[in-house]
């Protein structure tokens, strides 16, 4: 990381499945050994439960900035 600390995140679900990537310098992506299989939540199986969207979460007692977030669709 940078002096600053920074760290690039990223989300990717293929085929239902989502899977992190983490970056240092924002070039070179590093994937997490998690995948979590999502299928299975929509309305149909969750009652009013309507899609799956991200979130951000930090903790720990330093100050944490969140700036660029957006979505891109991938084709």
């Amino acid at each position: 990381p940078d002096e600053k600390g920074d760290i690039w995140l990223k989300l990717r679900c293929e085929n239902n499945v989502v899977t992190g990537y983490y970056s240092t310098d924002g070039i070179n992506w590093n994937k997490e050994t998690f995948g979590m299989e999502i299928s299975g939540y929509n309305h149909n199986t969750l009652g009013d439960f309507q899609s799956v969207l991200p979130g951000l979460f930090a903790f720990g007692n330093d100050d944490v900035t969140f700036s660029d977030f957006k979505y891109t669709k991938i084709d």
